[in-house]
């Protein structure tokens, strides 16, 4: 019955551990929170016009993983982008002051066919800058001070390729 359990001591003894995918996301959390940025969380499953449609895209294809019987049409795939969830928050934040700079860090599903389960997780960050002046610096601050801290080194690119909209300029 209740309260009717014999107290025991464990035959093995263990010392739980964060795992190191978790521990870094923490921290890359706290970080991106001290530059200002507001962390939202939002739901892994999403619709099909939210991820593809919305962004000019075929869900076809699109490697998301789809669900079979989805009670609403809110909730019929997982989610292959964090993109669409933060954009979501700001369409139903308006009212909000402005700038509003939000960022997620969690799990997108992708098709995976070497998988056992035809699926697999991967860990994304994602980061939002909304105002009514473009803010390009700010983003390109958060990049610069998230690649400083996974220490990722500059790499210069000397390529003759000056890429699709450098081409022509400052010559």
């Amino acid at each position: 019955g209740f309260n009717n359990i014999r107290k025991t001591v464990p035959q093995t003894s263990c010392i739980g551990n964060q795992f190191e995918l978790n521990r870094v996301s923490d921290l890359l959390r706290h970080s991106v929170a001290e530059c200002g940025f507001i962390e939202a969380l939002t739901f892994t499953l999403c619709s099909c016009p939210d991820v593809a449609e919305k962004f000019g895209k075929n869900i076809e294809n699109i490697p998301a993983v789809h669900i079979a019987n989805p009670k609403t049409q809110d909730f019929q795939i997982g989610r292959t982008s964090l993109l669409p969830g933060l954009l979501k928050t700001i369409a139903n934040n308006q009212g909000t002051a402005l700038p509003i700079q939000l960022f997620e860090v969690s799990d997108v599903i992708l098709k995976d066919s070497t998988r056992e389960t035809g699926c697999r997780n991967e860990r994304r960050l994602c980061a939002i800058f909304y105002n009514k002046t473009p803010g390009f610096e700010t983003i390109h601050g958060l990049l610069d001070r998230i690649m400083t801290l996974v220490k990722v080194p500059y790499n210069e690119n000397r390529t003759n390729d000056k890429g699709y909209y450098l081409n022509n300029q400052c010559e």
